[in-house]
């Protein structure tokens, strides 16, 4: 089952990555793509999940506070 799983995840995360390479990086593709924005739990250190924050007491940053902003 591991290797199935191990398959799954590569299946997800590898065309991500791609994506975010021919974008110039994580930030902006986090900048371009609300979808994928909608996806990002934690960034930098900080929860970006407001439903999480409340579920478990954790402070919460709204991921637009805290990602570069464009030039």
């Amino acid at each position: 089952m591991s290797r199935t799983a191990s398959a799954a995840i590569s299946n997800i995360i590898t065309p991500l990555l791609i994506k975010a390479g021919n974008y110039g990086g994580i930030e902006a593709l986090l900048n371009d793509h609300a979808g994928f924005r909608h996806g990002v739990y934690t960034y930098k250190g900080h929860l970006t999940n407001e439903y999480l924050s409340r579920r478990f007491g954790h402070k919460y940053t709204a991921l637009d506070l805290i990602l570069p902003s464009k030039l």
